[in-house]
């Protein structure tokens, strides 16, 4: 009886936890025209809106297009690289104020960072190379920044394997 009673009580320990569970809704948000994008992924695009709010069609034509990616691989390490558009059809670059950051883990252990600031580019990257084996699991954990004039500011996490 006694472990019946320790069973279900456990078990109702465990549904309410779950439902204190991060939802990826809260990992992007906005502050003082800034959207931070903390969902990870491997792989990111965004075309920023305007900070005066004007959305007619001429306006969003020449909207820039910004990129974000991180990949581990054996060869190069962990690399993460930012890059930033005319549009999504990425054929032209932009020039704008660009950044991007690396961090290295093996195995869940942080092995090392690299960064990467430009003022006026389409393009950072940051890589870092950490010794591992074909056994080990690698992963790149990128932060990008992103800031053109008129636009709303894009801070996002990328992490890729």
């Amino acid at each position: 009886m006694k472990k019946v009673m320790l069973c279900t009580a456990f078990s109702l320990l465990i549904v309410p936890m779950s439902a204190f569970a991060s939802s990826d809704e809260s990992k992007v948000y906005e502050v003082d025209n800034t959207i931070y994008d903390l969902k990870r992924a491997p792989e990111k695009s965004f075309s920023p809106p305007r900070i005066d709010g004007e959305s007619d069609n001429q306006v969003q034509a020449s909207a820039p297009y910004w990129s974000a990616s991180s990949s581990y691989t054996f060869s190069l390490g962990a690399v993460s690289k930012s890059d930033s558009y005319t549009s999504s059809t990425k054929k032209t670059r932009k020039q704008i104020y660009i950044y991007a950051k690396t961090k290295a883990y093996v195995n869940g252990v942080f092995k090392g960072s690299s960064s990467d600031t430009q003022k006026k580019s389409s393009r950072a990257g940051a890589s870092f190379f950490a010794k591992k084996n074909f056994t080990a699991k690698g992963e790149a954990v990128g932060s990008h920044e992103f800031r053109h004039s008129g636009y709303k500011t894009w801070i996002v996490e990328t992490e890729g394997t």
